[in-house]
């Protein structure tokens, strides 16, 4: 049989009869696998009137006969009268002969082409007719023997058929087979001559009618069930007389024949079901059988209809003749009715000249539409021929092809005028292949004219007289849009730079077509650019792995969904056909394997599988369910397109069989879709998301595998290939994020913790069994490539943040199981009150609370060596960057004491970014190396912190791992500060359960480190670590007796002692160090109990002597003097300034009187401290601005004392601060004026002064002794200081930093309130002010606090300059906020001297503040100070004891200042004269009363007065008083 195939492939190139007759023949055997004929239809062979221009006149009378006579001896055979069928059959023949005999005349050319058109269609029709007549013969004649044989029984010995009648039967065979001869010579002599003559054109449409009537009588069943069957002889000679015709038809006429081919050929593949297939896919429509495949003769016709329809296609798409007035004339009818597959009606529209190729191709689009077999069909059709390459070697398909499919493509005819012998032949140059697939590429593409598988907007609109047309129209419509697509795609892999250009521009075209355009209706755009997004997906990526994978991915995630037929439904849309067969049938087994598709090539699948990636993220809402999907399919199409991405991974993942471009699109797909589904997952609860679990859990554990090598430290790749290289990168990329999303998703916090254990399911739930996933990431940021460790530190930062919320979710639960516990335990205890009462209440809380700690246990046993590996410093930054926030966010909630001493560690990292984090993990980021301010920190700081005794037990006494005397210089530093937080955070600064030991340890450790640097030049990093180490000293020494303690009996010889602190403080090359040294040798000096064997026998004499005081303060006197000399060290004088000062203060505070004068060693040190004060005075002015700040610091410590009064000073130090005063009083002028301005200096200047007034207050009444000239003794330096500080108000240096004002206002307030209550040695008391202006000589005899206030309202609130008047509110603000703040702490100190004098004046306070509020040119500062005033004063009527009618007065003024809106020029409501006289006209057109107040809102306010309002009530607020 195959020999027979071949011969007729190639009969069309012999012209001989005797190839001719050969393969008539050949379909003569052929028809025997038809048994089932049709029954014998009338004869109706209609001969032409003329059959040659020739023919005379009574031969046309005969001709015309023959119908009739034919018509009568056809329906006479439908009479059982063989002597009447014998002599019908004779009458035919002699026609016949006739027929033939003009046939034979009939010259070539048109006369010829005229008579085949009438004649070559009843030829066809007629030789299948009388091969059924003869059949059917045979079967009644051998009906009527059996029928006489069952008579002879009955009558013995008759003979029941006549010798006659056996003669008329084989003369009537006989007849047949002349009659079937004659039409077979006659279709011989037919074929021949068309041959020869190429310019004959044959009727192939009358031709195709034969078929395609045989089709619509298929597509009705009889009552019997028998369908009707067309003879074989028909079938095979029609197929082969069109396919010598349609060579010759162009492409109208191509267009016309369409349909009718698709139709036929939908009658070949029609779905028939086997018995014993379960499959699913058997009831869809686009899902056939494969037992054509199995019959030669159904193969052969389907082989040939699919040549014949690409032949059509092909022709089609190229039709140069076409204009663009055809075109437009289609288009203006492409409306009309397509439904019609009529060959009449499209033989007309063929030969009118007013139809074109578009009009023509819309009634194939609306069959296309409407058949969803026709569709898939062509869709493979196209599939076969783009992705065809002419195979080379030992190939034997091509990829991405079907062997049948190839087998069937390759030895298909070729056209007429190539002159090859089949199609392999025909295109096997890369030019004519090129030039056929960018032909069909038009043909399909959507911005072209044809758009062969999508409707036109008229068609696809429909109507709604049809409801159910509509909705066919629509499906089809949106497949078609997705075989447009998977075709485009296709191409876009081709390995011809020209087809792939032009493909993915009319793609590229397509998916820019709704830019900017809006969709209308319920579908998205991403329906109106793709149709089935997930039929899309599952087509393309069944072409990159294969039918055979595809269908086993099919068949497991049937095997999911066997109760749930929405789902089965979601899973059966497919772009192309799908076969079925029955799993039993060997036969149909081995058909099906060869009917599988091979997957593609790797240069198509690689743009194949991006776009589908492409396309995943640019439609979140893919498996969204909505309006299109419910939620049984929108599952379903997430699992199976998992599925399907999954296995192409790992099909493409296999060695050897891909290369790194097409794994690197399948990397990308994988990690869109987890995106995608990872959406979808969190979405839903339930039992569904097992499935999709599934799918997640696989997709890591795919990637992971990928990692794996990277982790393990092997090269990704070897060589020296730069392309290999980038693709590896790029796959290893999607893997990273891949791990990322799934983090980051709920699928993290499942109980089966798959995402920590690289995809594998933990056998326990309730602990953390495996750190895998972590372990991997951890090794990727170490051992990965520069450009991806971001990437590789970006995942385990995602998997960091899955640890941590299911670490809290556990937290969550642990705390309400507990509390359910309780519950439950507090009703049974009420329920029965005689249960056992001994028994612990927290019991059960402390199980629970050991419970959960175990759940946290080994997971922090199992990442302490892992982060304490990758945090190395032979590790790369992103491996330490990561275990640098592994410590901080998760490890810390875990393992406290581990985590932090991790993080001490690596706060001295080289990177600053690692070191930054660990930094602010520890909470010493921005505290180090600043002072450190105790009363600042809150218990909240430490929440998470360990205790200080794990924390030293960990960092500094650590065996296993490197210690505090192994970090780097940063870090120790680091890790003092943080040690320092962790000792003041807690309660008390040691634990009895530790020992008692941690703060000697740390205050040995500080002293060990700082003698390791002692007389040695040292690094920045080694200064940074000392001045460290002298605030952390500082710190323990100030607050704590142990710590004084243990720095005193500091007894190591190569330690370092209080004489090298002492020494420290003079030496030290940073001014920070210096200065704690100082504070440090300040508190050990104070705490009088270190120096004396028992508390009650202290003595001044003795303490001076032990602690060496005397000397020290010579020292500084020596160093200080050095100042003025041309060269001075600037550190040593610096130090000498600060551990001075440390002297005066502690030998201020020891003092005794009645030792004051008994011992010269005593006197001789207030001698030396009084020379400290006089040159630090001195000093103020100094040109160095180091050297002044020094010295006006230093006098602020000297001179600073604890409580509310200031100790008295002693007479020695008179003279000093007299001398100290004076020069404060010149270096106040100096730097601010005009010249000098200097605020910095300007406010440590003011600082020391008010400190320096209140110290001196005990000594303003003493005579000077002092006989130098221009010396006026101490009461005079006090008050020229102070009008120093007024005489700030105001000035240049104001004009800088207007908050110097305040700064003034505090100074003197320390000048005012040193002392409560005493008796003032000058003789007026300020009862009385006298009127006037502002007298000086009154003011100077005046005490202090009636000084500052008298000056304040007599002179400076009267002065006429704008920022004099504004200055005056902060000062005023800190005198009334001084007195309100004491008073309100304790009402005793409103008895103090100064507090009763401001509440004498607290309405002139107000009046002042309402005054300068309304100011036009007050400034931001002085009305926010007015605001805050007035709340002080406030708060302060509240607390003394004021007369009531006092109290009402300021609130009466308050309410009218800010409540009244008439009273314009008095108010504090800036409002402008024309908005005054517009409420004053208003008011009297209302005829309101004009005194009358209007109390409250808003009404007429202006934008100044309103905004003044708004401060006073925010400043009422800040001072807790919104009343």
């Amino acid at each position: 049989m195959a020999a027979e195939l071949d011969t007729y492939h190639n009969y069309r190139h012999t012209i001989t009869s005797t190839l001719v007759k050969r393969t008539i023949n050949t379909l003569e055997q052929s028809a025997t696998y038809h048994r089932n004929a049709a029954f014998y239809l009338p004869y109706n062979f209609n001969l032409p009137t003329t059959l040659h221009t020739s023919t005379s006149s009574p031969s046309r009378a005969r001709i015309k006969e023959s119908p009739s006579k034919m018509t009568e001896s056809t329906a006479s055979q439908t009479q059982n009268d063989p002597p009447k069928v014998l002599s019908d059959l004779q009458t035919e023949q002699t026609t016949l002969n006739r027929v033939s005999h003009r046939l034979a005349m009939t010259d070539p050319g048109p006369a010829l082409e005229k008579v085949l058109s009438l004649l070559l269609p009843r030829l066809l029709s007629r030789i299948g007719k009388n091969d059924d007549a003869k059949k059917k013969h045979k079967k009644q004649r051998q009906g009527s023997a059996a029928a006489n044989n069952n008579n002879k029984r009955k009558l013995s010995g008759e003979m029941t058929v006549s010798t006659s009648e056996n003669t008329i039967y084989d003369q009537i065979d006989s007849v047949h087979d002349a009659i079937h001869k004659k039409l077979i010579e006659m279709l011989t002599h037919t074929m021949k001559r068309v041959r020869e003559d190429r310019s004959c054109k044959l009727p192939c449409g009358a031709v195709l009618e034969l078929l395609t009537t045989t089709t619509q009588q298929q597509s009705s069943e009889d009552d019997n069930g028998a369908a009707a069957v067309t003879n074989a002889f028909t079938v095979n000679l029609s197929l082969m007389f069109l396919t010598l015709g349609l060579n010759r038809c162009s492409p109208k006429e191509c267009a016309s024949l369409l349909p009718g081919l698709l139709q036929f050929w939908a009658s070949i593949l029609r779905p028939t079901n086997n018995a014993n297939n379960d499959d699913d896919d058997a009831t869809t429509s686009s899902s056939i059988g494969v037992l054509h495949f199995m019959d030669p003769s159904r193969k052969m016709r389907h082989d040939q209809t699919w040549h014949l329809i690409f032949r059509c296609l092909e022709s089609i798409s190229h039709n140069p003749t076409e204009t663009a007035a055809a075109r437009r004339a289609a288009s203006s009818s492409s409306n009309d009715d397509a439904t019609s597959s009529s060959i009449d009606t499209a033989s007309a529209e063929t030969s009118s000249s007013s139809v074109s190729i578009p009009s023509l191709i819309n009634k194939t689009k609306q069959m296309i539409a409407q058949s969803s077999l026709i569709s898939a069909t062509l869709f493979d059709l196209f599939v076969d021929i783009f992705l065809y390459t002419p195979v080379t070697g030992g190939t034997t398909v091509t990829p991405g092809l079907s062997p049948i499919g190839y087998q069937r493509l390759v030895s298909g005819s070729a056209s007429q005028k190539s002159g090859a012998k089949n199609f392999r032949e025909e295109f096997v140059t890369r030019m004519s292949l090129r030039e056929l697939k960018l032909k069909l590429l038009d043909l399909i593409a959507p911005c072209r004219r044809f758009a062969l598988f999508m409707l036109d907007k008229q068609q696809s609109g429909g109507s709604d007289d049809d409801d159910d047309n509509d909705n066919v129209n629509a499906v089809g419509d949106e497949m078609g849009i997705s075989r447009t697509v998977a075709l485009m795609v296709l191409l876009t892999g081709d390995p011809d730079p020209d087809i792939k250009s032009k493909a993915e521009s009319y793609l590229r075209a397509h998916m820019d077509s709704y830019r900017g355009k809006d969709i209308v209706g319920e579908s998205s755009i991403h329906d109106a650019l793709l149709g089935n997004s997930i039929a899309l997906a599952q087509s393309i990526m069944s072409f990159s792995i294969g039918d055979i994978s595809s269908a086993n991915s099919k068949r497991r995630v049937k095997a999911k969904y066997q109760d749930d037929s929405v789902a089965l439904k979601s899973l059966q849309s497919s772009l192309g056909l799908t076969y079925h067969y029955d799993a039993s049938n060997d036969a149909e087994q081995k058909t099906y394997l060869s009917v599988c598709r091979m997957k593609v090539p790797d240069y198509t699948a690689t743009p194949a599988l991006k776009f589908v990636a492409k396309m995943l993220e640019d439609n979140p809402k893919l498996f969204q369910v909505g309006i299109d999907m419910g939620l049984e399919e929108a599952d379903a199409a997430g699992v199976y397109v998992g599925t399907l991405a999954l296995a192409v991974f790992s099909d493409l993942r296999r060695p050897g069989s891909s290369s790194s471009s097409v794994l690197e699109s399948a990397a990308s797909l994988l990690h869109a879709l987890c995106v995608r589904l990872t959406l979808f997952y969190d979405a839903r609860t339930g039992s569904g998301r097992d499935r999709l679990r599934v799918l997640l859990a696989q997709s890591l554990k795919l990637a992971s595998d990928v990692l794996t090598p990277t982790s393990a430290g092997e090269l990704t790749s070897t060589g020296t290939n730069v392309t290999k290289t980038a693709i590896g990168v790029e796959i290893r990329d999607h893997c990273y994020g891949l791990i990322s999303t799934l983090a980051r998703s709920n699928f993290a916090l499942d109980e089966r913790q798959e995402i920590f254990d690289c995809g594998n399911s933990s056998s326990s739930t309730s602990v953390f069994t495996s750190i895998a996933t972590a372990t991997l990431l951890f090794g990727c940021s170490s051992n990965e490539t520069e450009i991806l460790r971001p990437r590789a530190t970006s995942a385990l930062d995602a998997l960091l943040g899955g640890y941590t919320r299911v670490i809290a979710l556990r937290a969550e639960q642990a705390k309400k199981d507990i509390l359910a516990e309780e519950l439950i335990a507090k009703n049974n205890v009420s329920e029965n009150p005689w249960a056992d009462l001994s028994a612990n209440g927290s019991g059960s809380v402390s199980v629970e609370t050991k419970g959960s700690k175990d759940v946290t246990e080994s997971l922090a046993r199992s990442l302490s060596p892992l982060i304490w590996n990758a945090a190395r410093r032979s590790q790369p930054k992103s491996s330490r960057l990561a275990a640098a926030r592994w410590s901080h966010e998760l490890l810390s909630h875990i393992d406290a004491p581990n985590a932090y001493h991790l993080l001490c560690f690596l706060s001295g990292d080289d990177d600053a970014t690692v070191s930054m984090i660990a930094k602010q993990a520890m909470g010493v980021d921005k505290s180090l190396g600043e002072d450190i301010n105790l009363g600042s920190w809150t218990k909240d700081d430490s929440i998470n912190l360990p205790s200080f005794g794990e924390i030293m037990s960990s960092v500094v006494r650590s065996k296993s791992r490197p210690k505090y005397t192994e970090f780097h210089l940063r870090a120790q530093a680091a890790s003092l500060r943080f040690m320092v937080q962790s000792l003041f955070s807690e309660e008390s600064f040691y634990g009895d359960e530790l020992g008692g030991d941690e703060l000697r340890i740390f205050v040995s450790v500080i002293l060990d480190t700082l003698s390791s640097y002692r007389d040695k030049s040292l690094s920045r990093e080694e200064t940074d670590l000392v001045d460290e180490c002298a605030i952390c000293l500082s710190a323990c020494t100030s607050s704590s007796l142990e710590g004084r303690s243990l720095v005193r009996n500091f007894h190591d010889d190569s330690g370092f002692g209080f004489n090298d602190i002492s020494m420290q403080a003079l030496s030290s090359h940073s001014a920070k160090t210096r200065r704690h040294f100082s504070e440090v040798v300040g508190h050990l000096y104070e705490d009088h109990a270190l120096w004396t064997d028992s508390p009650g026998s202290f003595s001044v004499s003795d303490w001076i002597e032990i602690t060496g005081l005397k000397n020290m303060a010579t020292i500084c006197t020596k160093t200080l003097g050095t100042m003025f000399e041309p060269s001075f060290v600037l550190g040593e004088v610096h130090g000498a300034a600060f551990l001075g000062s440390q002297c005066v203060r502690a030998l201020r505070l020891a003092e005794t009187r009645n030792e004051q004068d008994a011992d010269d060693g005593i006197s001789d040190c207030w001698t030396a401290c009084a020379d400290i004060v006089s040159l630090l005075g001195k000093g103020l002015a100094h040109s160095d601005a180091a050297i002044g700040n020094a010295c006006s610091r230093a006098i602020v410590i000297a001179f600073s004392y604890d409580g509310q009064d200031a100790p008295n000073l002693n007479k020695k130090l008179f003279d000093a601060v007299a001398i100290a005063l004076g020069k404060m009083n010149a270096s106040l002028k100096k730097f601010s004026s005009i010249d000098h301005a200097d605020a910095n200096r300007a406010a440590s200047l003011i600082e020391a002064s008010g400190l320096l007034l209140a110290a001196s207050t005990s000594g303003a009444g003493s005579s000077n002794t002092t006989e130098e000239d221009g010396f006026i003794g101490l009461g005079g330096a006090r008050l020229q200081c102070v009008d120093s500080l007024f005489g700030i108000l105001g000035s240049a240096v104001y004009k800088k930093d207007d908050e110097l004002s305040l700064a003034v206002g505090e100074a003197l307030v320390k000048y005012a309130d040193a002392f409560g209550q005493g008796e003032w040695s000058s003789s007026g008391t300020g009862a009385e002010w006298p009127e006037g202006p502002y007298d000086a000589e009154f003011a100077f005899s005046l005490p202090p606090h009636v000084h500052i206030l008298y000056t304040l309202f007599e002179r400076e609130l009267k002065s006429t300059n704008p920022m004099k008047k504004n200055s005056c509110a902060p000062v005023m603000l800190a005198i009334v906020g001084h007195a309100s703040r004491l008073c309100n702490i304790d009402t005793v100190f409103s008895q103090r001297a100064m507090i009763q004098e401001v509440t004498k004046f607290m309405i002139r306070f107000q009046n002042n503040f309402i005054h300068l509020l309304s100011h036009p040119k007050a400034t931001q500062l002085s009305r926010e100070s007015c605001c805050r005033g007035i709340s002080a004063l406030r708060g302060l009527s509240t607390v003394i004891s004021a007369p009531a009618t006092e109290t009402e007065s300021l609130n009466a003024r308050l309410l009218k200042a800010f409540g009244e809106t008439s009273n314009y020029g008095g108010s504090a409501m800036i409002e402008t004269e024309a908005q005054a006289r517009e409420r004053r006209n208003d008011g009297e057109a209302s005829n309101f009363d004009a005194t009358s107040a209007e109390v409250g809102g808003t009404s007429g306010l202006s934008e100044a007065a309103l905004g003044a309002y708004r401060e006073m009530s925010s400043a009422a607020i800040s001072c807790d008083r919104p009343d």
